[in-house]
């Protein structure tokens, strides 16, 4: 869920709402002059950072007599690129002028540091530029620019974005859009447009507006995905983009068995190499998850939806195109609190608990209660969840000799929204809240307006908290019951916001769910090993230097007729479909092998022979009661081999398969919320039900478009005698203004 300042939260509430708004921004870069670019022309500093698609505060600087610097582009030939953009560095000139060898144009800076032009250049193979006086100073350069549209030139917009909570399914990220063409700059045949300079895989990047009563346009970010497709005629231009991890269809082959286990984090952070992605985020909880078992042959989305689900965790991509793994459970996220400046009856370790905190008698100033609620401190020490109460009085001006303080560390990274700090009789005057993440301060803020439910915000990563107590009324203690995180659930859906009343189905009951393990089991080799227990790897491609062959397994002993490989000199690299070790070749090196693959080195072009032994691999089943009626579910997973991970898993997946409702409903929607969030929701039966998200999508076109669905079940619990029905489980949600 993004996060919004209060007044937008509230105004989102009132019965007619602001203008709503979208903007759609499309970076006509050309990727490949941007991954390829190096200056040939000689210069000072380093262009390292360059082509970072933000400035740094290392600069490129000319040598050259007439200060220009050239750029080339490798074996590259005939690169359109649709202009520049370019953050000068210690120097600004005038004017630059632009050519690649068949077209030279000048443009002026106007003394501004950071500039774009948007003249384009076709076929290129190198770009020089040249300043009309000193020495040309770079802080970055992109190949391309920058396109804006916003409600005057988009006809509509559409947004879907579906996520497994349990990773069942690779989640998909969908944006399309559409403009008004009627200046032609898009269509294919105009020479002067933008059709030639668009790429598959740039960048777009889109936001929600919302207008405020104060008149100001609040943004919230909507997405940043890829461009895949696009068409025009000559009044509508169409753009359809997709998120990151459809771009993720290359093969992954590096399964290894790992006998001594290796972290899920590490085995992601391989995957990501592999596939070159660099923008993901990890939950730290995966450092301590073990995977044994190697990862089959399949795509690079396909083995981080393997990873997600065997951990219990969702694979989503945030709306920064980050790649996210992070943990579906309600994580326990507090490792240690540490009190300092506490009564010896404080309780650290309930301090995050839900249930009310007890209050003991005590003579400070507007503290007794005559509701028979006080309790009198016990002489053996048994004392009762407290909470934080702070051992000293506040003295007559309403400070503290030393200030009491709070300090909590998590288990790991935990991107809290809200913090609730929920206080007893007494109130303190003044207190000052600190994140940390790393070690380092991220947000402070001082409180002097406090309640008994006083709440900070931060929308941020952090790893700790420090609370530290300025000041209370005269003879006054601290008295903090608990701490509430609501980070995880922090949006309230309430009834008379539903436009109808939704639409029921029941879901296909789950009787028994299985989840299987798979060990893979093999024989030590020893030296000496005769070669007859291998099994042949029947070879059937060629390769060229360090290229994939693929190959199908045989079954012929050694010394029986003989598969190969016609390998070149150089990798090669082979791809099994079968999981094998222990590999012999008959001629050349092995450099590296896992479970499914082996790269072989070889001196000169010959037939190599491949031998292998095969995994031995078993199957058995746990087994758990959901409904007494329905159909079985099976899952598998060929990461999962423990008993200890099976059983976590049975038990998560038990718990979402309980939700067998399936709702559609339409109501006034809010573009903050995101797939895979958790929020509450009221019907006629309970007041507010926590429910998750799996699908949300807009459309805009004369206005917004909302549409979900919701998966729930019917829980009952007794309230005063009178039985009531609770829904919950998922969500998917959406609305319709006009």
């Amino acid at each position: 869920m993004q996060y919004a300042s209060e007044q937008y939260k509230e105004e989102m509430k009132l019965p007619l709402r602001g203008e709503s708004s979208v903007y759609v921004y499309v970076g006509l870069i050309n990727n490949d002059a941007q991954r390829s670019a190096k200056i040939t022309s000689s210069f000072s500093g380093s262009e390292t950072h360059l082509y970072d698609d933000t400035a740094t505060s290392t600069s490129v600087t000319s040598t050259e007599n007439d200060g220009s610097i050239t750029f080339t582009f490798g074996d590259l030939y005939e690169l359109n690129i649709a202009g520049l953009t370019i953050s000068f560095g210690s120097s600004v000139p005038d004017s630059i002028t632009v050519t690649n060898g068949v077209k030279t144009e000048t443009f002026m800076t106007g003394g501004e540091t950071d500039c774009r032009f948007d003249e384009g250049y076709t076929n290129c193979h190198y770009l020089k530029i040249t300043p009309n006086s000193g020495k040309l100073s770079l802080k970055s350069i992109q190949f391309g620019i920058g396109l804006q549209f916003s409600n005057r030139q988009l006809l509509n917009t559409s947004r879907n974005n579906t996520v497994s909570h349990i990773s069942n399914d690779v989640p998909m990220k969908r944006f399309s859009f559409t403009i008004n063409n009627r200046t032609h700059l898009f269509n294919k045949d105009n020479p002067y447009g933008y059709a030639d300079y668009l790429q598959e895989k740039q960048e777009v990047v889109y936001e929600y507006g919302r207008k405020l009563s104060d008149g100001s346009i609040y943004k919230i970010k909507g997405g940043k995905v890829l461009l895949q497709t696009w068409s025009s005629d000559d009044s509508q231009a169409q753009f359809s983009c997709v998120g990151y991890l459809d771009y993720m269809e290359e093969q992954y082959h590096k399964g290894k068995y790992y006998e001594n286990g290796i972290s899920a984090y590490s085995l992601a952070e391989d995957v990501f190499a592999d596939a070159g992605i660099e923008n993901y985020k990890l939950d730290e909880t995966l450092k301590s998850e073990l995977i044994y078992n190697p990862i089959p042959v399949c795509t690079h989305k396909e083995a981080l939806q393997m990873i997600a689900n065997a951990c219990r965790c969702t694979l989503f991509e945030d709306r920064d195109g980050n790649i996210c793994i992070l943990s579906a459970n309600r994580p326990s996220f507090v490792l240690e609190t540490t009190f300092t400046g506490a009564t010896e009856y404080s309780t650290p370790s309930t301090l995050f608990d839900d249930n009310s905190a007890n209050n003991y008698a005590d003579a400070e100033k507007d503290y007794a209660l005559a509701d028979g609620s006080l309790l009198f401190l016990p002489e053996n020490g048994a004392y009762r969840s407290v909470g934080f109460v702070s051992s000293q009085l506040a003295n007559s001006s309403g400070v503290f000799t030393n200030n009491p303080s709070i300090d909590v560390s998590f288990k790991s990274e935990y991107h809290m929204k809200k913090l609730y700090l929920h206080f007893g009789v007494v109130l303190p005057t003044s207190l000052t809240i600190s994140a940390y993440l790393n070690g380092n301060e991220v947000d402070s803020a001082t409180m002097t307006t406090l309640t008994l439910s006083s709440v900070y915000e931060y929308d941020g990563v952090i790893d700790g908290l420090r609370i530290v107590f300025n000041g209370a009324e005269p003879n006054q203690r601290i008295h903090l019951n608990n701490i509430e995180l609501n980070g995880y659930v922090d949006y309230e859906l309430t009834y008379h916001e539903l436009k109808f009343t939704p639409v029921a189905s029941s879901l296909e009951k789950v009787k028994d769910l299985k989840v299987h393990l798979y060990a893979y089991e093999h024989e030590h080799t020893e030296e000496g090993t005769s070669r007859s227990s291998y099994v042949r790897v029947n070879t059937t491609t060629n390769s060229d230097g360090g290229d994939t062959v693929d190959v199908t397994t045989g079954t012929s002993e050694y010394g029986s007729s003989v598969a190969s490989i016609d390998a070149v000199v150089g990798d090669n690299t082979i791809v099994l479909t079968s999981p094998y070790y222990d590999y012999k070749v008959s001629a050349g090196t092995i450099k590296e092998s896992g479970a499914y693959y082996l790269v072989v080195t070889s001196d000169v072009e010959q037939t190599i022979i491949v031998y292998a032994k095969p995994f031995s691999k078993t199957d058995n089943i746990v087994t758990e009661k959901v409904h007494e009626k329905g159909a079985d579910k099976e899952a598998t997973n060929p990461l999962i081999s423990t008993q200890a991970m099976a059983r976590a898993q049975l038990k998560w997946l038990k718990d979402y398969y309980s939700n067998d409702i399936e709702y559609d409903l339409t109501y006034r929607g809010d573009p903050i919320i995101d797939a895979d969030d958790c929020i509450y929701l009221e019907n006629h039966f309970v007041a507010l039900n926590e429910i998750r998200i799996e699908e949300e999508s807009i459309v805009t076109s004369t206005g917004m478009n909302f549409s979900c669905k919701l998966r729930g079940r019917r829980t009952w619990y007794q309230t005063d005698s009178v039985i009531s029905r609770a829904i919950v489980g998922r969500v998917r949600i959406g609305e319709r203004i006009e």
